[in-house]
């Protein structure tokens, strides 16, 4: 950051605009949440990995995933020797999704799910990306602080304030590796329990299938009820924005459960960890 200039601000890995809106792309005009894993430093974010847990639901205008997601990704960079290869994903920074041809910007539901996770973690940011915006893969990308913690919560849509990202120059010297991406990858795959994740760095995309994870049920239970997660919470649909003129986007779901649409709820075990 610059002497004098205060405002926060989100860089990315070079090349991570590239290889994300590439992917993003590739799966047509879906939306999709996920996390982002970097770092924090003098007021800037640094991005360096996206990673989108398998999605319970992902249609033109909604999506969400498992909040325990959030606790397999930490339990996987735990199990990682600490040789300095994870250095530049020392920590999830934010949440991103994605709003395939409807543009940048945070509706109604993304500005209550974004002020929901800043109450545990007042330095995330929320990443927007349309791989289908006209212009530079950088000018697909939009992302939005909180607000100041004494100001109100206004109803979105949040347009007037997004901001651009910024990739880094030159690249940092521990910039991170395919091989330090393949051994993350290679832990959710160890910790995981299902489903497709999907680990988008600056190099490549990681798609990884984790073996699920069955319980053996004891034969006294065999008739019991099922339990209720075994059912997905998806978040409901939200009104459409009558400015936008566009269809509902991505929806809240019970933070106990389920991710918001945009992303994640608040990841308040990797917070509450991290504060102890």
């Amino acid at each position: 950051m610059q002497p004098g200039d205060e405002r926060p601000r989100v860089q990315f890995e070079p090349g991570l605009a590239r290889t994300l809106v590439a992917f993003l792309r590739q799966l047509g005009p879906v939306e999709r949440g996920g996390v982002l894993l970097g770092r924090r430093d003098e007021g800037t974010t640094q991005v360096s990995l996206a990673v989108f847990p398998p999605q319970l639901a992902h249609a033109s205008s909604h999506c969400a995933f498992a909040v325990n997601a959030i606790e397999i990704l930490h339990n996987a960079s735990d199990t990682i020797e600490a040789d300095g290869v994870l250095r530049p994903v020392e920590k999830i920074v934010g949440w991103v999704h994605t709003h395939p041809r409807i543009g940048l910007y945070l509706s109604n539901t993304d500005v209550t799910t974004f002020a929901a996770w800043t109450q545990l973690d007042p330095a995330a940011v929320a990443v927007v990306v349309d791989p289908y915006q006209p212009g530079d893969d950088v000018d697909r990308i939009g992302w939005w602080s909180a607000p100041d913690r004494d100001a109100p919560v206004e109803p979105g849509p949040r347009t007037a304030d997004r901001q651009s990202i910024r990739e880094v120059e030159p690249a940092p010297e521990d910039t991170l590796s395919w091989t330090g991406s393949a051994q993350l990858a290679e832990a959710v795959e160890r910790e995981g329990n299902g489903g497709c994740w999907e680990i988008v760095s600056t190099t490549g995309v990681h798609s990884i299938f984790p073996a699920p994870q069955v319980e053996a049920v004891p034969p006294s239970e065999a008739a019991a009820e099922p339990d209720v997660l075994t059912e997905p919470d998806v978040a409901p649909e939200s009104d459409v924005t009558p400015e936008s003129n566009v269809a509902s986007e991505s929806q809240v779901a019970d933070e106990s459960d389920v991710a918001a649409e945009s992303g994640i709820g608040p990841d308040s075990k990797v917070v509450d960890e991290e504060a102890g």
